[in-house]
């Protein structure tokens, strides 16, 4: 399992682009405006994200990145046993 959590946009342009861009370079999916991380398994994991003022719960096969909106909580990330860092 690989997760990349990235946040969501840069001072300096404020334009948004690199989580979507280093996802495309590293050819691994992708969510943007991740709210909240609802769960993480081995192989998957679901996010709640805000998109256009409505919030949808998604899931996403791993290895994957996700940058979060403002407000972001993860109770299931500080919570996953990691089996190690590579």
């Amino acid at each position: 399992m690989i997760l990349i959590l990235c946040g969501r946009m840069a001072i300096d342009g404020d334009t948004a682009q690199i989580g979507p861009e280093l996802a495309e370079h590293l050819a691994i999916p992708h969510l943007t405006n991740v709210e909240k991380i609802i769960e993480i398994k081995p192989q998957e994991m679901t996010v709640r994200r805000s998109l256009d003022g409505q919030r949808q719960l998604l899931q996403i096969r791993l290895p994957a990145l996700a940058d979060h909106c403002q407000g972001y909580q993860s109770t299931a990330a500080a919570q996953y046993q990691w089996s190690g860092i590579w």
